[in-house]
């Protein structure tokens, strides 16, 4: 049990945590030269509803907590950290392989072929997805919306997908790049 302290910044012998670093290289180096790309990540775009739905979270939270309403707070402190966790843990991989996957907090991560993709079109649309912004890119294949995203970075993810995929078509691609 002694590497355990020591990723945590604990106790451990400095021969631990050289070999710990020396590791972690190693695993890096491994995984880039396999292919000399990396994956890329992009984290969701994140608008001001979600904020607004963690401050009241948070407010009901603390309102129950001073009732003394336990099991109440309980409920709550459980619905706030699945919010923080969906904020934190919503994000798209580029692969260097070409594949996109789709993360969202606790839900099945999904994937597809970025050569699968016909079409990229801007939308609004509130419907459930793996977008935290209501800015959002429908990813069209198979004549079907596959997934919704909101990326952070949209002009470098579009720029990335078409580089695998020069044959995605961009609805009304004057407002993309």
């Amino acid at each position: 049990m002694t590497g355990i302290p020591v990723l945590f910044g604990g106790k451990g012998a400095p021969g631990e945590r050289r070999l710990l670093c020396l590791f972690a290289v190693i695993l890096f180096l491994v995984s880039f030269a396999k292919t000399g790309k990396m994956d890329r990540v992009f984290k969701s775009k994140v608008d001001g509803w979600y904020y607004l739905l963690l401050f009241i979270l948070v407010v009901i939270c603390l309102v129950v907590a001073v009732n003394g309403r336990m099991a109440a707070m309980t409920g709550t402190l459980l619905l706030t950290a699945l919010a923080v966790h969906g904020m934190l843990g919503t994000y798209y991989v580029i692969t260097a392989d070409g594949r996109l996957i789709a993360r969202c907090s606790i839900f099945p991560r999904k994937e597809i072929e970025i050569s699968a993709i016909e079409q990229l079109e801007r939308t609004v649309m509130p419907a459930p997805s793996y977008a935290l912004s209501l800015n959002r890119l429908g990813i069209w294949s198979g004549k079907k919306l596959w997934m919704m995203v909101s990326p952070q970075n949209e002009k470098e993810f579009i720029k990335l997908l078409k580089q695998f995929n020069p044959d995605i078509q961009l609805i009304n691609d004057t407002n993309f790049l």
